[in-house]
Formats: structure tokens, sequence, C-alpha cells
């Protein structure tokens, strides 16, 4: 669950409450609290880079996932949205942190839509 509190006109506070069920059970919640800086989501840094997700998948994707996302011929220096901030990209790193991020979501995908249809 994620939820935004407003904190001033450039910042947000979200916090995002994790649940980790095991067997069917409660097993351990964590509470991730952090800031969400409007100017740095819209214009990063010079230095930094924002949602790196973004660079993770671009690096991760096949041929055939960009072609079906209409991302041929995209990287992060002609994504306006990603060339604003740092451009240096190590491709090996972010592309198997994406497969890192992928596996771990369909590992536990399954699962929650499970949950859900039990709802």
């Amino acid at each position: 669950m994620l939820t935004i509190q407003k904190v001033s006109c450039n910042v947000a506070l979200g916090h995002f409450i994790e649940v980790q069920v095991t067997d069917g059970a409660l097993y351990r919640t964590k509470i991730h609290c952090y800031f969400l800086d409007q100017t740095r989501v819209v214009r990063p840094l010079p230095d930094e880079k924002n949602y790196h997700i973004f660079y993770q998948m671009l690096a991760g994707l096949t041929q055939e996932e960009r072609a079906k996302l209409h991302l041929e011929g995209h990287s992060v220096r002609t994504l306006r949205y990603l060339s604003e901030g740092d451009v240096r990209q190590d491709e090996a790193e972010d592309a198997r942190r994406w497969v890192n991020t992928l596996s771990y979501t369909l590992k536990y995908m399954p699962y929650c839509i499970h949950m859900k249809a039990k709802t």
C-alpha cells in the first residue's frame, strides 16, 4: 500500500507498506518512508538519475519486448525524461537488476493474484 502526504509545495512524503506473507500467514511488515521531491522527478540534478527502474528496463529489455513497448531505437540519451540527468550507464549492471526485479515480481505475482481472487 502506498500513501502520500503533502509536506510543502515541492515535496511530498511517501509511505510504502510492504506486507510479507509466508504459507498464507502474515510473516512480516515493513514501512518505507521517502520524500517525493517534485523538482528532482521532473528535472534531476546533473549528476543524479531519477527512477532507476527506467534505466534498468531499457538495458534489460529484449528486442521483441522493446518492439512491443514501442521503444526500438531509444536509449537513455534519446528519451527526454531520462536524458535530463546522469546518462552514464553501466548497462550490464542495469540489465542484471532488471532481470532480478522482473523475476522477483513474477515469482510473487501469482500469489498476489490468488489472494486478491479470494477476497
